[in-house]
């Protein structure tokens, strides 16, 4: 157990992402930015967000599931809560692929990789859309679907699926379904109770659950962080590289893992800033890292060693695809924006 030293950035996405809806079960986003639009789901349709207000409302008649949102393929895509996909066309939400005929479960995922035109994933299976159709896409680990439930599924690599199956493990698979690897509570990792997960910049997935942070690298290993190591107890909800370290957001605040000394002592994680209760993740953007929990949103201050308080409560930070100075905050009321922090 000790601490990466590959370079990159991180970031987790994590349940406690809610938006305007407050599930607090499922994984995926409720919001996505791209190119200076902020596109916002709810049950009951789809807002955009431009120059500091709310451009377009567009209703659905079949309810969505907000936390399906996703960029797929250059386009916006959401699924209905009856598991049918819609994509954003001008000013209209049009349905562009019916719900599999067999109970597939809620979707968690919209995944944009070279599968097909994408795959959905939903808790119960993975399926491809082929013209209005969504059909089951065959893999290697069909039989555990049967009985293991899909935490969500991230293209890594640019050539691997990385599917989580909440108390099972993390399973790599290659375009065609076939299994490369696996990392699973029965070859040793220590907690497959997944509450969120990210990739860094050189290819590594950083798997937060109810007990450490793991980080698989595909043909290495993986490495874990855990209480041992000072993490604090109960959920880990986010993960990120921040200025060469390590910092994780949990149900106590944020800590950070500093690096072994000279002594050969390990490296532990200690706590960074006052915030002591639940924080909902973090984000980094540019040069400034951001974390959000009910009390504030907080810039990490590492020359102090401390929380900036600088709005208001917020449960997820968006940043921005064409201004890296420029941030969103999915708070419990209305999204807001902060620049220049």
């Amino acid at each position: 157990m000790r601490a990466p030293t590959s370079p990159g950035y991180i970031v987790a996405q994590n349940r406690w992402h809610i938006g305007l809806s407050n599930s607090g079960n499922d994984s995926g986003n409720s919001m996505v930015v791209d190119v200076g639009r902020v596109y916002l789901s709810t049950e009951t349709g789809l807002f955009i967000w431009t120059t500091g207000s709310i451009a377009q409302q567009l209703s659905s008649a079949d309810p969505l599931n907000p936390f399906s949102l996703a960029l797929t393929h250059g386009r916006i895509q959401v699924s209905g809560q009856s598991g049918s996909i819609y994509e954003l066309d001008g000013n209209r939400l049009n349905r562009i692929a019916d719900s599999p005929p067999e109970k597939s479960g809620v979707v968690r995922a919209i995944v944009d990789c070279p599968i097909g035109e994408g795959i959905v994933v939903s808790t119960s299976g993975m399926f491809q859309r082929s013209g209005g159709r969504l059909l089951p896409w065959k893999t290697d680990i069909d039989a555990l679907l049967d009985r293991r439930e899909i935490f969500t599924a991230k293209w890594i690599l640019g050539k691997y699926l990385a599917v989580l199956l909440r108390n099972s493990g993390v399973y790599l698979l290659d375009k065609e379904g076939r299994l490369v690897e696996s990392f699973t509570v029965n070859s040793g990792l220590a907690d497959a109770g997944f509450e969120a997960a990210g990739e860094d910049r050189d290819g590594g997935l950083w798997v937060c659950t109810d007990t450490e942070i793991t980080r698989i690298q595909s043909g290495i290993g993986y490495t874990e962080f855990d209480h041992d190591l000072g993490l604090p107890k109960g959920f880990v909800t986010g993960v990120a590289r921040f200025h060469g370290k390590i910092y994780a957001t949990t149900q106590h605040g944020v800590s950070v893992l500093t690096a072994a000394d000279e002594k050969a002592d390990p490296a532990q994680f200690i706590g960074f800033g006052q915030q002591t209760g639940r924080v909902y993740g973090l984000t980094v953007s540019g040069s400034t890292a951001f974390a959000s929990a009910a009390s504030g949103t907080y810039v990490l201050n590492t020359t102090t060693s401390g929380l900036e308080r600088i709005g208001s409560g917020g449960v997820t930070i968006y940043r921005s695809s064409s201004d890296p100075m420029r941030v969103f905050i999915a708070a419990l009321v209305m999204p807001k924006s902060s620049a220049g922090a």
